[in-house]
């Protein structure tokens, strides 16, 4: 029985692909915990301030640099009221490391949802 060498060749390129996956930096980035604090309007200030604390965990076996956590912010309606992140040096293979990501304005306070990511640039 004659085999076609494309065949062969695309069952070999798809496993690799899917190594490269499993080996690149975004999937050894991994969000532990996180949660938002929201600090409305008070007399002597006028802005309100939503903050994300979190911890972010390297779970690879190679370094990762620059670490970018983005929080992505909604009010009630789903409305995007921004993106804001905090950036992460070096995180080395199982480091885990704290995060903030703060949002503030007049905004802030109508903060209903968020939604926490994290990648290397």
């Amino acid at each position: 029985m004659q085999t076609s060498s494309l065949q062969l060749v695309l069952p070999a390129l798809l496993l690799f692909s899917s190594v490269l996956v499993a080996c690149s930096p975004e999937s050894q980035l991994q969000v532990l915990q996180h949660n938002i604090t929201i600090n409305e309007f008070t007399a002597d200030t006028a802005q309100s301030v939503a903050t994300v604390k979190g911890v972010v965990k390297n779970q690879g076996i190679w370094p990762v640099q620059n670490c970018i956590v983005t929080a992505d912010f909604y009010d009630y309606k789903g409305y995007k009221i921004g993106t804001y992140t905090d950036t992460l040096q070096r995180l080395d293979p199982g480091q885990a490391c704290d995060f903030k990501v703060e949002l503030k304005g007049t905004d802030a306070w109508k903060v209903a949802t968020y939604k926490v990511s994290v990648v290397s640039k």
